[in-house]
């Protein structure tokens, strides 16, 4: 879901500026500095409870070590610079929340879907 949509989702459901909400942000090393002030202008705005995932390593780091992982094997690249994170932050969560549509993940085909704040059934937005 577009953040914009969020932010409209959240004033629908009078969720505005709940610090107990922890927001993740995958940080991959590789995101453009745009994409940082985004993140940043968001948080401000929105007064989010925003939390920067990093992975074990450094971007030089993995490329020492394996090279351009995500030319020569980009799966593991991801699993390394956002599964890891992901899944090491959720762990004791029972419940969370994605931007990420079923398809777009092989594990989606598990997910349960929950009724949209804004279209107020399975979500199609």
């Amino acid at each position: 879901m577009q953040l914009s949509s969020r932010r409209r989702a959240a004033d629908e459901a009078g969720d505005r500026n709940r610090p107990e909400i922890l927001i993740l942000f995958l940080d991959t090393g590789y995101h453009f500095k745009e994409t940082y002030a985004y993140r940043d202008k968001i948080a401000s705005e929105w007064g989010l409870n925003l939390t920067n995932l990093l992975p074990a390593k450094t971007v030089a780091e993995q490329e020492r070590e394996f090279g351009l992982l995500y030319q020569s094997a980009p799966d593991k690249c991801c699993g390394l610079r956002k599964g890891e994170p992901l899944f090491k932050a959720l762990a004791g969560y029972r419940v969370w929340f994605t931007g990420l549509r079923k398809e777009q993940a092989r594990a989606g085909r598990h997910w349960k879907s929950a009724r949209c704040l804004l279209c107020r059934e399975e979500c199609r937005c």
